[in-house]
């Protein structure tokens, strides 16, 4: 997660909306899916571009991942997950900058560990 890129950050939030496009059967539950799917890929684009530190180079895609974290990250929460999605979804909904701060702390101490070795 060291080196950013912008293509495939726009192509993977493309696929979702393609698949959310070309669905044959549009039920409730499917459409719920897709947002999940569009929340969780706009958050993993969101944390690669801070640990990259590719924010500055690309503001639009940064906002851009950031909304949508903040306008879904409630229904993300109340979505059939495992825990583990749930309590990413609750730290959204505190901050969406919380879960790329733990991020950093963890690489930072991990490299802190290796050069204790």
């Amino acid at each position: 997660m060291t080196k950013f890129s912008i293509k495939k950050c726009e192509m993977a939030l493309k696929a979702i909306h393609i698949l959310e496009e070309h669905l044959w059967v549009k039920t409730p539950k499917l459409i719920k899916a897709c947002r999940f799917a569009y929340w969780h890929t706009s958050g993993d684009m969101y944390n690669w571009m801070i640990l990259a530190k590719a924010r500055k180079d690309y503001p639009f895609m940064y906002y851009q991942c950031l909304n949508e974290i903040r306008s879904y990250s409630l229904k993300a929460l109340q979505a059939p997950v495992n825990r583990k999605e749930k309590l990413r979804a609750f730290v959204d909904c505190i901050h969406p900058r919380l879960l790329s701060f733990l991020l950093e702390y963890r690489r930072w101490k991990s490299k802190l560990f290796k050069n204790r070795k």
